[in-house]
């Protein structure tokens, strides 16, 4: 795997076998992306250089002062693009749907490998309000008005005179208020759950990565 490259090999004092050596070792360089362990000594802008320590191709910058990765990846690499349709030479995985997206880490859903979908959507938590968790409240003042009060017929009361044969077993009597007057209010305010703890949507659980270079 050469990594160098001759610009001149046609000078008059050259050594033809040198030349030809020099024209082979070109091409190769050529022919394996000047692959190596270490970047081609005689580097030039746009030049692509396939590391074979860290597995990645990288192209020289237009200043020829450093070098860029290119992205690379196999069948089982994914990522997330804000786009409807896949790029050229790209495939959409219809098989992971109705998903957000999440890191993978954490002591809760997402404590799992990457590369598989966790957590669950939640479609219905209903939960009535006990006393304590209703807020603390009244229902105004009222002004003089009449409660109607059934009563089961006892001895020389009005219920008793008003006691008919038809089997009815109750009558009724009739009270006013003197005034206006307030109900008493229940409930504290307290906080309330939905019986959810450590809530986590269904999502595709992944890891967040770089370009080793």
């Amino acid at each position: 795997m050469a990594q160098t490259y001759s610009i001149n090999c046609f000078d008059g004092t050259d050594v033809w076998s040198i030349d030809l050596q020099a024209m082979e070792d070109n091409f190769e360089a050529l022919r394996t992306h000047f692959s190596g362990v270490s970047q081609p000594a005689n580097a030039i802008a746009g030049m692509t250089w396939y590391s074979t320590v860290k597995k990645v191709t990288k192209r020289r910058d237009s200043a020829n002062n450093a070098w860029h990765g290119l992205m690379h990846g196999d069948v089982n690499t994914k990522i997330w693009m804000y786009k409807n349709t896949a790029l050229e030479g790209w495939a959409i995985d219809a098989a992971v749907v109705d998903v957000v997206l999440a890191l993978k880490g954490g002591s809760q859903a997402y404590n799992v490998n990457g590369g598989i979908q966790a957590g669950q959507w939640i479609t219905s938590d209903a939960h009535t309000l006990t006393t304590a968790e209703i807020p603390a409240h009244d229902h105004g003042s009222a002004g003089a008005h009449t409660h109607t009060i059934l009563l089961s017929p006892g001895a020389g009361s009005l219920t008793q005179a008003l006691y008919t044969d038809e089997g009815d077993s109750r009558a009724s009597e009739s009270t006013s208020s003197g005034g206006s007057h307030s109900h008493t209010s229940v409930g504290s305010g307290s906080g309330h759950g939905h019986g959810i703890s450590n809530f986590r949507p269904a999502a595709a659980v992944g890891t967040l990565q770089y370009l080793d270079l």
